[in-house]
């Protein structure tokens, strides 16, 4: 909703907008390290099925958290047997390592 709108306020009209589920076309194979730049919403949403396509061991990279929404992205994660590696804060904005608990 927020692209639509944004696309239609500046007058673009060659941009299509949509929405798709991001881990639905990913190869399934396990991957050492996944990074994620995208807003809390999607990183919480995507929390349950993230460690599927991780290998043992693996790093999952988070930002473009905002700061006020860091510790339910932490608390979503670590519901989903995740822990902090590493977590950093810079002008409002949240980044974590994580990896799968064991």
């Amino acid at each position: 909703r927020v692209a639509k709108e944004n696309v239609a306020g500046a007058g673009i009209t060659n941009i299509k907008c949509g929405q798709s589920n991001l881990l639905a076309d990913i190869p399934v194979r396990r991957y050492d390290v996944i990074c994620a730049n995208i807003v809390a919403d999607i990183i919480i949403r995507m929390a349950p099925d993230i460690g599927a396509l991780l290998a043992d061991g693996a790093v999952y990279i988070t930002s473009g958290i905002i700061t006020e929404r860091a510790d339910e992205v932490r608390a979503a994660m670590t519901a989903n047997n995740f822990a902090v590696l590493d977590e950093v804060r810079d002008n409002g904005w949240t980044a974590f390592a994580f990896t799968q608990a064991r």
